[in-house]
């Protein structure tokens, strides 16, 4: 079962980097896995596309959200079972409203931290949310429970200095240059 809902940016300087508009929260109730996946629009094709991005290979018994046209149009060209709260009434799908506040908060710590505006947010929500799931509760993460083995990998906060090895287009031809460049820390690909 997962739970899902829209984060609304509700006002043009709050656009993403890349002209988003939204957020699309995405909860997977059994984990607790959580991801936010910047989008400019809530069409069922962009929900559709979120969905299959977070589930991967696993099999979705039953979608949890209110009952907007784009998450009864996604459940069905997925095929999946949809329950739902009430339209206007935000507590009956309280648990996502709680992560919905969560990731705001979470997120906006982040730029916080790396001292960015706000329309860095569609890189510092995603970066926060593979943080958390990476994060151990109570001896097991969300992406332990989810793929079966802790992360073993660095966690890097949004925003962080670091250290990489550009790719062979942007590295310069001289044999003295130096290999690596100080680059900040935005966002984790898998």
């Amino acid at each position: 079962t997962i739970t899902c809902d829209h984060i609304y940016s509700a006002s043009s300087q709050a656009s993403g980097l890349d002209g988003e508009t939204e957020s699309f929260v995405i909860k997977d109730l059994w984990s607790g896995s959580l991801h936010s996946f910047p989008v400019t629009s809530k069409s069922a094709t962009s929900v559709v596309h979120c969905i299959k991005q977070f589930v991967g290979t696993r099999t979705v018994q039953t979608l949890y959200s209110d009952n907007a046209k784009e998450f009864m149009g996604s459940c069905r060209e997925l095929m999946m079972a949809r329950d739902g709260g009430q339209p206007g009434v935000p507590h009956t799908n309280g648990i996502i409203e709680r992560k919905n506040q969560l990731i705001i908060g979470g997120t906006a710590t982040c730029l916080i931290a790396a001292g960015l505006p706000t329309c860095y947010w569609s890189y510092g929500s995603p970066c926060f949310c593979f943080n958390y799931n990476t994060q151990s509760f109570y001896g097991v993460s969300p992406w332990e429970k989810t793929h079966g083995s802790p992360f073993l990998h660095s966690r890097f906060p949004f925003g962080c200095l670091v250290i990489f090895k550009p790719n062979e287009v942007r590295t310069t031809d001289h044999k003295w240059a130096p290999k690596a460049e100080y680059g900040v820390f935005a966002v984790y690909i898998l």
